[in-house]
C-alpha cells in the first residue's frame, strides 16, 4: 500500500515537473520573441535616422 502511495506521489511529482518545464519554456520563447522584436524596431529606427540624414 505504501508503495503505490509513494509511486503516485512520484508520477505527480514528475507530471508537475513538467508542467512547470513547459511554462518556463513558454515563457522564455515570449522574452526571446519580444527582445527580438525590440532589436528588430531599434534597428528600424536606426536605418530610419540614417535614411533622414541622407535625404538632407
Amino acid at each position: 500500500m505504501e508503495v503505490e502511495g509513494i509511486n503516485e506521489l512520484a508520477n505527480w511529482i514528475a507530471d508537475e515537473h513538467d508542467k512547470i518545464i513547459q511554462g518556463l519554456n513558454n515563457d522564455l520563447e515570449v522574452v526571446i520573441k519580444r527582445g527580438y522584436g525590440r532589436r528588430n524596431a531599434i534597428e528600424e529606427d536606426e536605418y530610419t535616422e540614417q535614411e533622414e540624414r541622407t535625404i538632407k
